[in-house]
């Protein structure tokens, strides 16, 4: 504040800062004389108080290296000469053995020259004689100190530079490892693939029910994404090592443009995007490679349909123009733009990265880091660039430039043109992104019905999952023993346990929306669904997710792949424990019950119920309806909820309470019996009767006798 000036310890706080921004120096004293400690400490109070100097103490010389060994901050040694069990020079040959970096000062009355001479030869820094003058002591200091600093300083640089020197050849060893392992991963993996795809043609030609025409094109469609993800992963690898080569051809680059912008005209029509394609050029000759132009424009417009909502727009276009240019050199310039969801600013640096996931995906995609990587990787390879511009909610833009003529190509790298048109991978690659966003090519799959079976008496489960092929089947795997009901992301999903009250949820981890650990959380925090068992499944095996999944609730966890009568045992282990527990429950009184293993949310849900008809105990128009605006559910939700949680109907557990209370009055008052069925909600007396004794096997007046 202005006008004044805080102190601390008597002294200005601005001194103080100064002090205390000041490194501290340890420093040993090795001195057999008893005031040693007192004298110091008073030569130097202003620096121990400002923490430039910290002393420390030892009598002898086999007290200081122990107290050497234990303090691994001490920086200087002062020591005597003259001392018992060890004097100060075979301390200083010891000192010097075991910490180089150590520097010793000897402060002796015996300051003969054969004991400065001997002490010099045994690495001492300084030699001062005693009776100390303190000006002498902390010059000396200051110098030692210097020396000290100047010695770690070198002893760092050195050992930083080996590191480095050591880290940067396991890193060009590291790199060499992993591209060959890439490229021989990658085709060991294409020959069991092409094992599985050709076979699979055959079958489902001889396929003569309908569960294997269905399986049969699940696996293909699965087979050939990992044969594509393969492909990338090896495309990468070939441009890391530089054996990927260039097949230029002199094309119409417009008309190759348009090709592959319409090719995806009927997947925007069917997601309701306004796909539009401009250019200042009829047509515009270019040398370039078909092919990795394909891919790079594949990946474009493939991640633009998938981060577009509904609506939205997806614009390609073309120019060239005096400020089109690659190093001075004439371009031609394309922008894909789109209105989707846009990418954060803190991952926009990282989006060409290999291998790097964006975290929080509003998609729910895990994705593989390969796809813009590769893009990059292409552009470059046909010395062209890419840029992006994104701003989340306001869409993303990719502005990618390629050089006219021919003079940045090599001879070998232009080749005949002997294009055939033939647009198969391609078309593989569309009915690839069809089924990532889920839409029906008329022919491709069925869907997945809301419910699998009629019989109310089976258990009802809910699958929560994004991909369609995994969603169907699960589905497949279980309608056999269990209703179904499915929902495609977590918020979906939450909505439907909220309405539906199911006995068991079936959750994939990634998914758009809301994940799997935000649903599993938000249903154990909702009194609605808080009873309800969670099985997550998840593609990422490593403990750590695997724990996140069971801290935020979830009663089981599976990692994909998973063995389809492991699920089933799982799920119905689950929901025959509940079911024990349920029967458990209803014959169980009701602080019993409270008490019991049930979570603290349940167990308050039931304390809340039965305060609830406690309150309306005498009112015998009291219905499930009103119970249910009391604890703010519908006749569902906790008809479904006591069921699960006690095996009863909301109306048993009314009659429950009522005959709990009655019971109660019986023993406690001596109202008569007709009397005390009317305090419980009965008009009728004699049913009353009949109730009682089926709930605790005598009538009233038996129970009070």
């Amino acid at each position: 504040m202005t006008g004044q000036r805080s102190t601390v310890n008597g002294q200005p706080e601005i001194l103080e800062r100064i002090y205390l921004d000041t490194p501290t120096t340890k420093i040993l004293v090795v001195d057999d004389e008893p005031h040693i400690e007192t004298l110091i400490s008073k030569l130097f109070r202003k620096e121990v108080r400002s923490g430039q100097y910290q002393f420390v103490f030892a009598a002898n010389g086999k007290q200081a290296l122990d107290q050497l060994d234990q303090d691994k901050d001490i920086r200087i040694v002062i020591t005597d000469i003259r001392m018992p069990e060890m004097d100060g020079l075979a301390l200083l040959a010891e000192v010097s053995n075991r910490y180089p970096l150590l520097k010793c000062v000897v402060v002796s009355a015996y300051g003969d020259m054969p004991n400065i001479r001997t002490a010099m030869n045994r690495g001492a820094f300084d030699f001062l004689n005693k009776p100390i003058d303190l000006d002498d002591l902390r010059t000396t200091l200051d110098k030692t100190i210097a020396e000290v600093e100047k010695a770690q300083q070198f002893q760092q640089t050195r050992k930083a530079n080996v590191a480095l020197t050591a880290e940067s050849e396991k890193l060009k060893v590291l790199d060499e490892l992993k591209n060959r392992f890439f490229a021989n991963i990658s085709h060991e993996f294409r020959t069991p693939l092409t094992l599985i795809l050709g076979p699979l043609d055959d079958l489902q030609q001889q396929a003569n029910d309908d569960k294997t025409r269905r399986t049969i094109p699940l696996i293909a469609r699965n087979a050939r994404r990992l044969l594509r993800l393969i492909n990338q992963m090896l495309d990468l690898s070939k441009l890391e090592s530089g054996s990927m080569a260039l097949s230029a051809t002199e094309s119409d680059f417009i008309a190759f443009l348009k090709g592959i912008v319409f090719s995806f005209s009927s997947l925007a029509e069917q997601k309701e995007i306004a796909l539009q394609f401009t250019s200042d050029l009829d047509s515009l000759t270019l040398y370039f490679d078909r092919d990795k132009m394909e891919k790079i424009f594949y990946n474009l417009l493939s991640n633009s349909m998938k981060f577009t909502q509904e609506w939205g727009e997806i614009s390609i276009s073309a120019a060239t123009g005096d400020a089109i240019t690659i190093d001075q050199q004439p371009a031609v310039e394309i922008r894909v733009k789109d209105s989707g969801i846009g990418i954060p600013a803190d991952q926009l640096a990282h989006v060409f990265d290999r291998f790097y996931q964006a975290a929080n995906n509003p998609s729910g995609s895990i994705g593989t880091g390969i796809g813009l990587a590769l893009v990059k990787e292409l552009c470059e390879l046909q010395s062209g660039t890419i840029s992006v511009e994104s701003f989340p909610g306001n869409g993303t833009e990719f502005t990618l430039r390629f050089l006219l003529g021919k003079t940045h190509l090599h001879d070998q790298e232009i080749q005949a043109d002997t294009s055939t048109n033939d647009k198969s991978t391609l078309d593989e690659a569309l009915q690839e992104l069809r089924d990532d966003l889920q839409l029906d090519d008329g022919h491709s799959r069925e869907t997945s019905p809301a419910i699998f079976a009629d019989d109310n008496s089976q258990a009802l489960l809910l699958i929560v999952e994004d991909h369609p092929d995994v969603r169907h089947y699960i589905s497949e795997q279980l309608a056999g023993s269990y209703q179904i009901a499915t929902a495609t992301n977590g918020q979906e999903g939450l909505a439907s346990a909220q309405a539906m009250i199911p006995d068991l949820i079936i959750s994939d981890v990634m998914m758009p929306e809301m994940n799997g650990f935000e649903f599993c959380q938000s249903i154990k925090a909702d009194e609605r669904t808080s009873h309800i068992p969670v099985i997550l499944l998840t593609a990422r095996a490593g403990d750590e997710s695997k724990l996140t999944g069971l801290e935020t609730g979830a009663d089981d966890y599976l990692t994909k792949p998973f063995n389809s009568q492991e699920l089933k045992v799982r799920v119905r282990n689950l929901i025959d424990q509940r079911q024990r527990l349920r029967i458990k429950r209803a014959d169980t009184s009701q602080e019993a019950v409270s008490n019991d293993e049930l979570r603290p949310i349940d167990r308050q849900f039931l304390e809340r119920i039965e305060a609830a008809i406690e309150s309306h105990i005498s009112d015998e128009a009291f219905s499930v309806e009103q119970l249910g605006r009391e604890v703010n559910m519908d006749r569902t939700q906790v008809h479904r909820k006591l069921r699960a949680l006690i095996n009863r109907s909301a109306g048993e557990h009314i009659q429950f309470i009522r005959m709990q209370h009655a019971a109660a009055l019986l023993k406690g008052s001596a109202d008569a019996i007709s009397e005390i069925a009317y305090q419980v909600g009965f008009a009728d007396p004699s049913y009353f009767t009949k109730c009682f004794r089926k709930q605790f096997g005598v009538s009233p007046k038996e129970f009070r006798a």
